[in-house]
Order: structure tokens, then sequence, then C-alpha cells
């Protein structure tokens, strides 16, 4: 049993959509696709539905995961970055 802090992947990821969500706005469409992408781009894909905290202790034992978790984050806060 999953407790109710204890966040699915793809949910921690999601929280980098909310800088584009409305005040109390729930997640729309395009979220969840900039989300699905992150998490296929970075290859954290099939850890997306694994609570945030067994993923944790996983990556004690296999530490190249963390990073890929917070680098799905920041992609999916700005899927298409533009150019300067």
């Amino acid at each position: 049993d999953r407790g109710a802090d204890d966040l699915p992947v793809r949910d921690v990821v999601m929280l980098g959509r909310l800088p584009h969500q409305g005040w109390l706005g729930a997640p729309t469409a395009a979220d969840h696709q900039a989300v699905e992408q992150a998490l296929c781009d970075t290859g954290a894909w099939d850890w997306r539905d694994r609570a945030w905290t067994e993923q944790v202790v996983a990556w004690i034992r296999l530490p190249f995961q963390f990073p890929l978790i917070w680098l799905a984050l920041r992609i999916a806060r700005d899927p298409s970055p533009q150019p300067r």
C-alpha cells in the first residue's frame, strides 16, 4: 500500500509543470504530455509508477537514476526552450 504522502515518480515530475498551471488548476493534457515526454527523454519512463520513496531507496544501489528524475522534472518544466 502506498501512503498518502508517497507520490509516484510521475507526480514528482509533474511538479515541474506547476508554473504552467493556473492557480489551483488541474494538469492539462499538455502537462501530461510534457511529463510523459520528459520521462521518455531521460530514460525514466519505467519508473513512472514507482513510489517516490521506493525509488529513493533504489537510488542507494543505483545512484545514476536520481539525477534522471530531476532532469525529467526540469525538461517537463520547460519542454521547448526558446532560443536566446
